[in-house]
Order: C-alpha cells, then sequence, then structure tokens
C-alpha cells in the first residue's frame, strides 16, 4: 500500500495573519502604556510612578554606585528649581535643544529649561542645552547641574529622588543606599499621573491588552480545533503522535514564534535608535505575552492530538 505522505500547505493561513495582527496590537500597546509613562515622567520634572523619593541627612556609609543604571535627582527645598544630577550608565534624559558638543573628558554640564532663572547657574558650568518640553512646566523652570563623578554633597540639599530603568527599583535602590539611613518621602502629589484624561487613557489600554490577550486564546483555540479532521485522517494513515506534534508546531506555533521574534527586533530598533523611552519594560512584557501564548498553543495542540488519538480508534 503506498504511504500517504503529507505537505504542508504553502498558501498563507487566515488565522496566521490574523494572529499577526493581534500581535503587532500587542506589542503597540505594550509601547503605548510605556510611552504615556514617559510622557507623564516629564511632565512631572522627570519623576515617575516608581521613583523613590527620600531625605538623608549624614553619608556615614559610601553610595553603591555599581548596581547598574541610575538617575539621581538632587536638591535643596529652599531653591527646588536648581537640581543635582547624577547618573551611571546610558539613562535616557528628557528630550533637549542641543547647543554644544559634550566631550568625553567634560564631566561637569547644565541643562536648562527656558524659562529658568539663569542667574541661578553656578559659575563652572557649561550650558549643554535647552529641555525641549514645551508641556513641563516643572523642566521649563528647571537647572540641571550634571555630573558623572557622583561626589554627592549634602550641602547642595538632602532631598532626592532615586530613578532606575531596571524592573526591581526598590532592589537597585536599596543597594544603591549601602545600609545608610534615609527617611521616605511619600509624594504629595502625582502630577499629571493624576489628571482624570491619563487614568482613562491607561485603564483603556489594559483593557484593551486583556481583550487582545483574551482574543490571541480565542483565535489559536479555533485554528487548532479546525484541524481535528485532518490530524485525525493524518493518524488514522499511520502518522505517529511525536510526527502529528511536529506538524503542527512547524505549521502553527513555529511561524507565530517567528513572526513575533521579527516584531521584538523591531521593538529593539525602536528604543535603541528611533526613540528611546526611559525603560524596555515593553518589550519584556511583549516577550512574556509571547512566550505564554506559545505554551499555550504547545499544551493545546497536544492535548488535542491526545485526545483524536484516543478517540480516532486503530491505524490502518
Amino acid at each position: 500500500m503506498k504511504r500517504f505522505v503529507y505537505r504542508t500547505p504553502k498558501r498563507v493561513n487566515g488565522y496566521l495573519v490574523l494572529l499577526t495582527g493581534l500581535n503587532v496590537l500587542f506589542i503597540f500597546l505594550f509601547w503605548w502604556n510605556s510611552y504615556s509613562d514617559f510622557l507623564n515622567m516629564i511632565n512631572n520634572g522627570y519623576i515617575n510612578k516608581k521613583s523613590i523619593s527620600f531625605s538623608i541627612d549624614a553619608l556615614n556609609y559610601p553610595l553603591n554606585n555599581e548596581i547598574g543604571k541610575f538617575m539621581l535627582i538632587q536638591n535643596d527645598v529652599e531653591n527646588p528649581n536648581v537640581k543635582y544630577i547624577w547618573y551611571n550608565g546610558n539613562v535616557r534624559f528628557p528630550p533637549l535643544e542641543r547647543i554644544l558638543t559634550r566631550s568625553d573628558d567634560e564631566d561637569d554640564f547644565a541643562i536648562i529649561g527656558k524659562r529658568a532663572n539663569i542667574e541661578d547657574l553656578p559659575s563652572g558650568y557649561k550650558i549643554l542645552g535647552y529641555f525641549n518640553t514645551p508641556y513641563s512646566n516643572k523642566l521649563s523652570s528647571a537647572i540641571w547641574l550634571v555630573s558623572t563623578k557622583n561626589n554627592i554633597d549634602l550641602q547642595n540639599g538632602n532631598n532626592f529622588v532615586f530613578n532606575s530603568p531596571n524592573i526591581d527599583v526598590r532592589s537597585a535602590f536599596e543597594k544603591f543606599i549601602n545600609n545608610n539611613v534615609v527617611k521616605e518621602i511619600k509624594p504629595e502629589y502625582y502630577g499629571s499621573y493624576l489628571l482624570q484624561s491619563n487614568k482613562t487613557s491607561i485603564k483603556l489600554t489594559n483593557i484593551s491588552l486583556c481583550l487582545i490577550g483574551l482574543l490571541n486564546i480565542a483565535v489559536s483555540t479555533l485554528w487548532i480545533i479546525k484541524d481535528k479532521n485532518l490530524i485525525s485522517i493524518l493518524y488514522f494513515y499511520g502518522f505517529s503522535i511525536n510526527q502529528l506534534f511536529r506538524i503542527e508546531i512547524l505549521r502553527k506555533v513555529f511561524p507565530i514564534i517567528f513572526i513575533s521574534t521579527l516584531l521584538i527586533c523591531l521593538a529593539w530598533v525602536v528604543q535603541f535608535l528611533i526613540y528611546p523611552l526611559w525603560d524596555q519594560e515593553w518589550i519584556l512584557k511583549f516577550i512574556m505575552a509571547l512566550i505564554g501564548n506559545s505554551l499555550f498553543l504547545l499544551a493545546f495542540v497536544l492535548k488535542t492530538i491526545l485526545y483524536l488519538v484516543k478517540k480516532g480508534g486503530n491505524k490502518i
């Protein structure tokens, strides 16, 4: 008897196109959430929801700068518009209009707002540029005195804000403080995070992400169920469970992973070359969603094959 040979169809599958579109929406909404947070961060004077505000009266131990990327904002309550900025690593600064090019051997420079009082600028600082943040009243009137040396002088102020693009900001902060006694300051306001329009936008985006996730699962389920007759026929003609599983992986799981990997590569290009945001959390969230969807596909494919094999009886 001539053995039946299965060949993968070469035409584009409608379910694959639909899942690809859902994944494009998925990664866009993750980006939009982070983009909205970044705009709010700018409007709040470069303070976001994960920022940790604190005061410190004495440095009994040297601060630990070997914690990866971070930005520390120091200011005195008597002159809150002048801020001393300490940073480590390639962190994202607010949008700037540069007027000078910083050389590698320059440690100290200033970035000022277009409405800042220039008389508050200490001597010895060159103005690198102006904040290009027209909707941020705080940055428009601020003077940032930036240094890479991280030699903090408490005479410049006891109040600080710790920012980090790390996923676990709290852990990074505790390592940075290095057993020094600090007093955390509860923010009195959250700026644009409190605006009803922004809160509504964030809720709608999160709801949309949940709906797209459910649609992704539903379409994946329908795609697998649609081929149950094909699976039964292939098993009936002598294909083993392992062969059926490999066929379904090549037809369904692998194309989704391949296309999603291309989307992840595009996301990295956007993040690092086109429009960097404060962190890469939106990309990590999409990767986690992709892993979850792929695991669901694998599990449901295997469950469907085992069910049909058990139900289908004996092979020819």
